[in-house]
């Protein structure tokens, strides 16, 4: 797509500096001309290719294809139940919750809030309960339960995590 940008800027470019040049003789044409004319395809080529350069720009940007750190758009899948291991104040502030699948040492997650006055959603959880992690109806994250079918808290998917509509400001 660049080569496209630059092939189109050149082309712009060469029609801008053949209108713009005076028809004339050769050795009719005077440094003061000459200078008019350079000054004349620069003042207008530069903001055409800057502009051309700007959309580039913006519409990468738009489209979030440069982006890194976007994560993959994924629905939420059903996740097997897990165990409460731990439930702690984290260093940074906040609390946090350690779950872990029953019989399964190395299948691991924590729930990490951070530190909001008047909230604790880490207070919901005990250890030793047992939690199940139900997909919301969208896909856009879990709302987990108890075994009573409780909600406890809502976890988001990265992608919905990395929206900013549901960032914590």
């Amino acid at each position: 797509m660049n080569l496209r940008f630059s092939a189109c800027t050149a082309a712009v470019l060469l029609a801008a500096t053949t209108a713009l040049a005076p028809t004339t003789h050769a050795g009719e044409m005077n440094s003061s001309e000459a200078s008019m004319v350079i000054t004349s395809v620069i003042v207008v080529s530069m903001p055409l290719a800057m502009s051309a350069r700007m959309f580039e720009y913006s519409t990468a940007a738009s489209q979030g294809k440069d982006t890194p750190a976007t994560p993959e758009r994924t629905k939420a899948a059903e996740l097997p139940p897990m165990e409460v291991t731990a439930v702690e104040d984290r260093k940074e502030g906040g609390r946090q919750v350690q779950l872990q699948v029953p019989g399964h040492a190395d299948q691991t997650a924590t729930l990490k809030w951070p530190a909001v006055t008047g909230q604790d959603p880490a207070a919901a959880f005990a250890v030793g309960q047992t939690v199940h992690f139900s997909p919301t109806p969208a896909g856009s994250g879990w709302t987990v339960r108890d075994t009573a079918d409780t909600p406890l808290a809502y976890v988001p998917t990265a992608y919905a995590a990395n929206d900013n509509t549901t960032a914590t400001w």
